[in-house]
């Protein structure tokens, strides 16, 4: 939808956002892409009409402290995953489609079958994994890929 706001934008169309979301850096990414507020679908019908003819008078619709700091939330959260996707990207092929299959549950014996290598190979691999990504474990390598699929997914 940002997509969608930040074109109305340029053609020099007020864009009101009228979400269910709560997600900070959601909002914070529709406001960055132009948008003057985000309008919860929750809210009453008073307050979206005044909002809308806010928008349309060209009044502030948002405190500017409350609209920096939910663009600040989406630009924290980009650089986040930002950080994350360059400790993904030194993964080998084979080491990420070996973080992949953790991700889904497999463990290391059933990863080796599967793959026709042998057990020691896959373990080598996850300690590479391991190293790359800067964890201890193979659930904190798991719970950065999840994290930064949910970054990017709010992206």
């Amino acid at each position: 939808g940002t997509t969608l706001i930040a074109g109305l934008c340029r053609t020099g169309w007020r864009v009101v956002v009228l979400s269910a979301t709560d997600d900070e850096a959601r909002i914070g990414k529709a406001l960055a892409a132009g948008a003057l507020a985000c309008v919860p679908k929750t809210a009453a019908l008073p307050v979206l009409t005044t909002t809308v003819r806010r928008a349309t008078q060209g009044v502030n619709v948002m405190h500017p402290g409350r609209r920096q700091y939910l663009v600040d939330r989406y630009r924290e959260q980009q650089a986040q995953a930002r950080a994350i996707e360059r400790r993904l990207a030194s993964l080998t092929e084979r080491e990420r489609r070996v973080l992949d299959r953790l991700a889904h549950g497999q463990r290391a014996q059933a990863i080796a079958t599967d793959s026709h290598l042998s057990l020691a190979t896959i373990r080598t691999q996850i300690r590479a994994v391991l190293h790359k990504l800067e964890v201890t474990s193979q659930l904190e390598a798991v719970a950065l890929l999840h994290e930064y699929q949910r970054l990017a997914d709010g992206a």
